[in-house]
């Protein structure tokens, strides 16, 4: 994940030392994908760490990431939390700047496919089998050639587009780094997922039944890959 700051707003958060302080509140706007986000609790930690009382709490947008980019540009928000190479694509672009010690913390997130029972139940070997073949993607992609015919594929699909040297130098800096673990999940690894996100995001007594939840998403094998 990548916070990105436009030039004006990465000045409000560090002023230059010689600047004097003024007594004016400020307040940043940021763009979040969704109302119930754990990005906007990265943020919030993110200010409190850096700012501290030198800012107002953060104001929020509900965008799409297409309009994320362009609030960008416009300056109609101050800043955004991105995947990579989102944010290097805004940053190559010359709309924000990259604040390089943002970190997710406890509120990272994971990437998890869900599809409707019946379809589960209908295609489960190959469900079972696509950690399999999705680590022998990213062993293809390894490959300078393979990764750079994907990525100008990728480009050539539609909006929001990456320029293919971005979603390059996003993989040599992150992709690479660390194992990549794609499994399918059982029950217990989804309930102690639900278990995390509650404790982090109060949702409210009684929203859902956490046992009755975890079967319902739970894929119909329930085998842990």
């Amino acid at each position: 994940m990548e916070l990105v700051l436009t030039p004006k707003a990465m000045k409000t958060v560090y002023p230059p030392r010689n600047r004097k302080a003024s007594s004016e509140s400020k307040r940043l706007v940021f763009g979040i994908e969704a109302r119930c986000s754990l990005t906007r609790y990265q943020i919030l930690t993110w200010q409190l760490q850096v700012a501290g009382k030198l800012l107002d709490p953060p104001a929020f947008k509900v965008l799409p990431m297409e309009l994320l980019r362009k609030g960008l540009e416009a300056g109609t928000i101050d800043g955004m939390v991105a995947p990579t190479p989102w944010g290097m694509q805004a940053a190559a672009e010359g709309s924000g700047k990259i604040d390089p010690g943002f970190e997710p913390g406890k509120y990272a997130q994971e990437v998890v496919l869900f599809c409707q029972r019946d379809l589960a139940e209908t295609f489960a070997a190959p469900l079972a089998a696509m950690p399999e073949l999705l680590q022998a993607q990213h062993e293809r992609l390894a490959e300078e050639s393979e990764f750079m015919k994907e990525a100008v594929a990728m480009g050539e699909l539609g909006t929001p587009r990456c320029d293919p040297a971005q979603l390059r130098q996003s993989a040599r800096l992150h992709l690479y780094r660390v194992p990549q673990r794609d499994f399918q999940p059982d029950q217990a690894w989804i309930e102690r997922e639900l278990k995390l996100l509650t404790e982090r995001v109060p949702l409210g007594e009684g929203l859902f039944d956490l046992d009755e939840m975890t079967e319902q998403l739970a894929p119909p094998c329930g085998v842990a890959r």
